[in-house]
């Protein structure tokens, strides 16, 4: 709630700022993400105390068959959101960047200051947890 209080009192306080010849959603995105990254790089006890453990490689990467697509398809915007704020916050940071802000690999591990193999690991591990998550909502509804 803090990442989302500061990006909000950044946009205000720099409104003056803003070309009104431009969109106003890019460029409120832009400070929002660039606030996230700052606040990332600001805990740096976090990211000295921190290894990354990477995911078993022989685990198979999930197909999802008919009934996971439906699961999927009848997610909703908050459902998606609850799944990716659930993740750690590096595979959370990467996911975000890569899938919904559409940088490359080179561009996060730039702003995240990690390696370019690591950018990938990270979204490949958010990938899976996402895929494990979803399949775990798929067994509760069938279930509920």
């Amino acid at each position: 709630m803090s990442l989302l209080n500061d990006a909000f009192l950044k946009i205000l306080l720099n409104l003056d700022a803003f070309d009104t010849q431009k969109e106003f959603m890019p460029w409120a995105a832009t400070i929002t993400v660039r606030t996230a990254i700052d606040q990332f790089r600001s805990q740096k006890a976090y990211r000295e105390n921190t290894e990354f453990t990477p995911y078993d490689s022989d685990l198979e990467e999930i197909e999802f068959g008919p009934r996971q697509e439906a699961i999927v398809n009848s997610l909703n915007e908050e459902d998606v959101k609850e799944l990716v704020f659930s993740l750690p916050e590096r595979e959370r940071m990467v996911f975000v960047l890569y899938e919904w802000e559409g940088y490359k690999h080179q561009e996060i591990a730039t702003k995240l200051d990690c390696s370019e193999r690591s950018s990938k690991r990270y979204l490949n591990g958010a990938k899976q947890l996402l895929r494990k998550q979803i399949l775990e909502m798929q067994a509760l509804k069938k279930v509920i």
